[in-house]
């Protein structure tokens, strides 16, 4: 059977939109398969709901396990939040092997403060330094390239321009993908697909 990891990069590579529909249960996961999609999604938002409590209050094993257990249900690839790394460079490191150990195909990572601030919910962004993410990232494709999940950066902030300057000092190795969160106009998503070599995708909250 193929791997999830090799299944995610070919859905990345296919050119079409990726609809990738959350679930934070193995029945939730087992329902989205049976309609159809090709990848499920466990954010850090659904998994806070489950658990009643606040996205930033959850801890890595926390993510890890609900994820983990809907991965242990499907069949298709599963991408899961993976927060602000869950502590400094070294931390995501670990956090990356977590992930991989539990069956996740891929995670994102945000740039953003951690222990990440409840303001978030406020849409107010608490990034990093530069530096400081560009290294998280470059430990991320470290350990990626030791257990071979998709890794990608996620950016918080609204601005377009801040974005594109934070992900074009990228490190080597780069992110297999980058989400493209609130850029909610045509036109920015158009210019962040032109100026962006790397696939890229989008959440839509319904």
């Amino acid at each position: 059977m193929q791997r999830t990891t090799t299944a995610l990069r070919a859905l990345l590579s296919s050119d079409s939109f990726i609809y990738m529909p959350s679930a934070y249960d193995a029945i939730g996961g087992r329902l989205v398969v049976s309609l159809g999609f090709p990848a499920v999604y466990t954010g850090g938002f659904v998994t806070g709901g489950s658990r009643c409590t606040s996205e930033p209050l959850l801890t890595m094993d926390e993510q890890v396990r609900v994820a983990g257990d809907v991965a242990a249900a499907v069949t298709v690839p599963l991408v899961a939040d993976g927060g602000a790394g869950f502590g400094e460079p070294l931390h995501t490191m670990r956090t990356v092997r977590e992930f991989v150990r539990a069956g996740i195909a891929g995670i994102h990572i945000e740039d953003q403060l951690y222990p990440k601030r409840a303001h978030y919910h406020k849409y107010v962004a608490h990034v990093t330094p530069r530096d400081e993410f560009v290294a998280k990232i470059d430990y991320a494709c470290r350990q990626r390239a030791e257990s071979d999940p998709s890794s990608s950066s996620h950016d918080p902030t609204h601005a377009a321009s801040r974005v594109f300057k934070r992900r074009s000092t990228g490190s080597t190795p780069q992110p297999t993908l980058v989400p493209t969160w609130d850029l909610c106009s045509r036109e920015t998503m158009t210019s962040c697909g032109k100026r962006q070599s790397w696939p890229r995708f989008r959440w839509c909250m319904l």
